[in-house]
């Protein structure tokens, strides 16, 4: 975990040997109870990875506690 602060941006990658250049990818926050308002800002799909974008949309407050990404590849 860490923080990303107020208006900050954060890169999280993950790996899955399914995710293709191709692919379509969805995802979303999951389960986070911090300070701080974590969105998902963009998501490239690679061969064998996502990269996922997470900004922190508070003016104020950096995130706080750690959060799950929830991501479905679609194609």
């Amino acid at each position: 975990h860490g923080t990303t602060a107020a208006l900050g941006t954060r890169t999280v990658t993950i790996t899955n040997s399914y995710a293709k250049t191709t692919s379509v990818v969805m995802a979303s926050i999951a389960n986070y109870g911090g300070n701080g308002s974590p969105l998902v800002k963009e998501v490239t799909p690679g061969e064998g990875s996502i990269v996922v974008e997470i900004y922190n949309a508070h003016s104020s407050a950096a995130l706080s506690a750690n959060f799950n990404l929830a991501f479905a590849i679609l194609g």
